[in-house]
């Protein structure tokens, strides 16, 4: 569990300074190496741990998005509909269905959807910013 966790904080530190809202070039928010074997076994942890791994990481997620704008504003639904796509994302890597550049696309498309829902303003602020 613990190392599910240090890989968490291990992308979101990969992922520091890069921008939601920028594709296709070295800004562009990716999964590291790492996480990707790492989250591969996620199939070893039972459904409370998942449970504490997407509260975790959605915390993290949100923290990191206040770091970027303290004027953010996210409400409980707003941060249950995180947590969900968080949940969708472990569902991903359980599955064979996708491989990993779309499952990593979708992922990041989900959240700048979900940024756009909560913060309408947000991509016109980042949309070309450097962090």
């Amino acid at each position: 569990m613990n190392e599910f966790l240090k890989k968490i904080d291990e992308q979101i530190a990969f992922n520091h300074g890069k921008n939601l809202f920028v594709e296709e070039n070295e800004l562009a928010l990716k999964f590291f190496g790492d996480t990707i074997s790492s989250f591969s076994n996620i199939n070893e942890i039972d459904s409370e741990k998942e449970s504490i791994l997407i509260d975790y990481v959605a915390e993290k997620a949100i923290e990191e998005f206040c770091k970027i704008n303290q004027y953010y504003s996210f409400n409980s639904r707003a941060k249950d509909d995180l947590k969900n796509i968080y949940r969708n994302l472990l569902c991903s890597f359980r599955s064979d269905k996708n491989d990993i550049k779309t499952i990593e696309k979708t992922h990041y498309l989900n959240l700048k959807n979900w940024l756009n829902q909560t913060n309408p303003y947000a991509e016109k602020v980042y949309s070309k910013k450097r962090f």
